[in-house]
């Protein structure tokens, strides 16, 4: 159990061109060897490599658990199919906010999303995740998936939530919650951020203290 520091497309924002659920690493096409050593050392994870709306931007189209993954229904066919590797179900989802992976923050226990969700979509995010759901919103901003990262053990959040915002985070996801940074000051902290309950990597430019908050708040021990 670790946190390392990491690159992808030569950019620290980890968590926009990929996804971990479980022991499984959602990448673009064409990952460097490197990065994918890093990612079966320090998360336990394997790799599975796709597009996402014809896209290598697989962090911001794709959100889910270890029960679900979920994606909008403007991905193709063949990337459903590529999805499928996992041995995680698929669910696609019409719906309006198409960027899933910055408007839903899940773990195995509960689902905060973007409160511009009607309330059809939101069942339909409860029935495909198979949590508790909640609208809610991290420094009054809806792109909560953006703003924060979890794990079965515990979340990062931007340091511009509010308690009011952090207590409902902890509460829906059963997890404590920590604010922090990420890439040397980033609050947008899931965008820097690739993390499971055995590690973590984080964008190069992130500090030591920030690593010392992202492993207390995500309980990873070195």
């Amino acid at each position: 159990m670790t946190i390392e520091r990491a690159k992808l497309d030569g950019s620290p924002g980890l968590g926009i061109f990929a996804r971990v659920v479980g022991n499984v690493s959602f990448v673009p096409y064409g990952v460097p060897e490197r990065f994918k050593s890093q990612v079966r050392d320090v998360l336990g994870a394997r790799t599975v490599e796709l597009s996402l709306y014809r896209s290598r931007l697989i962090g911001v189209f794709l959100a889910g658990n270890s029960e679900k993954l979920i994606v909008p229904s403007i991905v193709e066919v063949d990337e459903i199919e590529a999805l499928g590797e996992s041995d995680i179900p698929v669910e696609v989802l019409d719906v309006r906010l198409t960027a899933l992976g910055n408007t839903v923050l899940a773990n195995s226990y509960g689902a905060i999303v973007h409160p511009e969700f009607r309330d059809s979509e939101v069942d339909l995010i409860k029935a495909a995740l198979g949590v508790p759901v909640k609208r809610g919103t991290i420094g009054g901003v809806g792109v909560v998936g953006s703003l924060a990262v979890a794990t079965n053990k515990g979340a990062l959040i931007s340091p511009t939530a509010s308690d009011e915002e952090a207590n409902l985070i902890s509460e829906v996801l059963e997890v404590k919650v920590l604010r922090g940074t990420v890439n040397d000051g980033v609050h947008y902290v899931r965008t820097g951020i690739l993390a499971n309950e055995r590690g973590a990597l984080v964008g190069y430019p992130t500090t030591p203290l920030e690593i010392d908050v992202i492993a207390e708040a995500l309980r990873i021990e070195p």
